[in-house]
């Protein structure tokens, strides 16, 4: 087992690409230029390079694609090529809501720390949403342990992400949002807007956030109907409902659907509930698994013929889960590598940034910035250890955890991962993905 170091090594210019001035543009030619002097060598050979190599040279390949080729080359050369393509901020832990299965808010919990209840400082975000755009980051979630439209400063994180060329993720429940803020939301094009609804009737709503009261499902679903109208094109910014399903409402998948046609969103993303020591009696059954999963065919029918897209989470989930414990991805890190920090890292309200979106804290950022966080020398060791993850490998990290551990078995980031062994094995030559 490896253990983090506490000396601060910083890179060289090839283990840095773009690296330049105190606040360079990213810059996409460079980038592939010096990472191409990199990976030449390493991939030398491998059945995958000649065509990844053409495609990070042709001029008609857009740069999100060529950000995608590098996050996989980096991944198997063991060098970070590019900056974090995704940073999710954790803006606060404040909460309007008492979703029962909520690991931060669930009225089955007792004594939370204070921390959980803090909000980000402006300053950090700010600083933060500068600092990915330097580093040619292509998306920030922006989202909550609680709601972020608590956040003080959240209409002016809305209105900076829509001058940003980022595209922004927003989870919300969509209980508390205002006219004026439906409408800022609704002018930045780049947006996407993810509200938590699960279920199709107020009763089922309240049952999963006990102790509520009114007509809150109306609510959000007013909501969603505003921002969806308000929207000066369709899909810009997209609104998606997202759908945890469990065994108090396994039953209205089909409705679900229906209910997200009505409402007009463009996506519609179903998940398994986390299941933990406060939610086993939601674990869905073998037998409901089995129901959920023939649903979905008609689900998806639905989706097809309304023109609404359906993420794949509940599909990679439905693979990998164990009906016993609840646990969407058990032993997928036997089988796959995990790539998630070349890609991606996690800034807590705090300031704390984690290698994943597990609690698995690397930096404080208050301290150091996120370009000199992502190419540490602990960073470096942390990718290597979860690539190798199928051959058992693991290390400390500074909280006094480990790198794999428990939370890998509902891992947050599994369909960044799976995405991305899915597309490296068809560049490699796989006719069918394993995974």
């Amino acid at each position: 087992m490896v253990e983090l170091g506490e000396k601060r090594n910083f890179p060289s210019r090839l283990d840095e690409p773009g690296r330049g001035s105190m606040r360079p543009m990213f810059d996409i030619d460079q980038c592939v230029r010096e990472a191409l002097a990199v990976a030449d060598l390493p991939m030398s050979g491998h059945p995958a390079w000649p065509t990844i190599r053409a495609e990070l040279t042709s001029p008609d390949v857009a740069t999100p694609r060529k950000k995608q080729l590098l996050v996989l080359v980096g991944s198997w050369i063991g060098q970070a090529l590019i900056g974090p393509q995704m940073v999710l901020i954790d803006i606060t832990g404040r909460c309007n809501t008492t979703c029962v299965f909520c690991r931060d808010h669930s009225p089955r919990l007792e004594g939370r720390e204070k921390w959980r209840y803090m909000e980000m400082p402006s300053e950090l975000i700010f600083k933060l949403i500068d600092q990915a755009e330097e580093l040619g980051c292509e998306k920030m979630p922006i989202l909550a342990a609680g709601e972020p439209s608590l956040h003080s400063c959240f209409p002016q994180i809305i209105e900076r992400m829509g001058r940003s060329p980022m595209e922004f993720e927003v989870f919300s429940n969509g209980i508390l949002l205002k006219d004026e803020l439906i409408d800022l939301m609704a002018s930045a094009e780049r947006g996407r807007y993810y509200f938590s609804v699960s279920a199709v009737d107020n009763e089922t709503f309240i049952e999963q956030r006990p102790g509520m009261k009114g007509d809150l499902l109306g609510q959000v679903e007013d909501n969603i109907r505003k921002l969806v109208e308000r929207r000066q094109a369709k899909g810009a910014p997209r609104v998606l409902i997202v759908n945890v399903v469990n065994a108090g409402n396994f039953r209205q998948v089909i409705p679900m659907m229906e209910q997200a046609i009505r409402l007009g969103v463009d996506e519609v993303q179903y998940k398994l509930t986390e299941i933990s020591e406060i939610s086993q009696d939601m674990n869905l059954t073998r037998e409901q698994l089995e129901c959920v999963q023939l649903e979905m065919k008609h689900v998806k029918n639905l989706a097809a013929a309304a023109g609404v897209d359906v993420q794949d989470n509940l599909d990679v989930q439905m693979r990998w889960v164990n009906p016993e414990t609840g646990n969407y991805v058990e032993g997928l890190y036997d089988e796959i590598p995990c790539r998630i920090g070349y890609q991606f890292a996690r800034v807590r309200r705090d300031g704390m940034v984690s290698f994943c979106c597990g609690l698995k804290f690397v930096h404080n950022l208050n301290f150091m910035s996120l370009r000199e966080h992502w190419w540490s020398r602990e960073m470096k060791n942390a990718r290597r250890v979860a690539f190798n993850f199928p051959a058992g490998d693991n290390m400390m990290v500074p909280d006094g955890g480990v790198l794999r551990d428990e939370q890998c078995d509902y891992c947050y980031n599994y369909i960044l991962n799976v995405h991305h062994e899915r597309e490296w094995q068809r560049l490699s030559g796989a006719t069918e993905p394993s995974v």
